[in-house]
């Protein structure tokens, strides 16, 4: 134990409750690696292997991991389940910390990361079917991609209450658009957006 604290962290990531599945490897600031698969059927067996992919892409291994970071929805209950054992699993086996993430945090991040100095309002969304949507307002400081300031949220919601709580009214057009796009598209795989606001 005293070597891996001596160490650069080294932390794995797992994704399945939200398509597409996927994993990463990352050290502080700096993504290494990552992989994206099947979701839904099959990303069970997918999980393990693209893992051990990724952290030989990496150039790395899994006896120096230091920390697995997991989705906890909202997303789907599979997939949750997926990527909570897998986590779960490998932290208990390797000994190491296991943490969960909120999807529409690490949502928003991704959106807020695309902007680096500056201070935005981010609103996360994932189709929950049948007109309704998982979301999330988050606020980010300039330079920063976390710790995030909630706004409010995660609920479902229908697209009329995300857009009756977007402040500024230029972004609302561009809202609708999408909002409208994720409730009429038809398909197997809910969709998944972040907007800065």
């Amino acid at each position: 134990m005293a070597q891996r604290a001596a160490q650069v962290p080294l932390v794995v990531a797992v994704d399945a409750a939200t398509p597409p599945a996927s994993v990463a490897v990352a050290r502080p600031g700096r993504l290494l690696a990552n992989e994206r698969g099947p979701f839904g059927r099959g990303t069970d067996a997918w999980v393990l292997p693209a893992l051990e992919r990724t952290l030989a892409r990496a150039g790395a291994g899994l006896a120096e991991v230091t920390g697995i970071v997991t989705s906890v929805g909202p997303g789907t209950f599979t997939g949750i389940r997926v990527g909570l054992a897998t986590a779960l699993g490998l932290g208990r086996a390797r000994g190491i910390p296991v943490a969960g993430m909120d999807t529409l945090v690490a949502l928003a991040a991704a959106a807020a990361a695309q902007h680096p100095g500056a201070a935005a309002c981010v609103l996360g969304c994932i189709d929950a079917r049948r007109g309704r949507l998982y979301a999330a307002a988050y606020e980010f400081a300039a330079g920063a991609v976390w710790p995030a300031r909630k706004l409010w949220g995660p609920e479902q919601t229908d697209a009329a209450s995300v857009l009756a709580r977007v402040p500024v009214e230029r972004w609302r057009t561009d809202l609708v658009d999408r909002m409208a796009a994720l409730a009429h598209e038809s398909g197997q795989e809910p969709h998944e957006t972040a907007l800065q606001f």
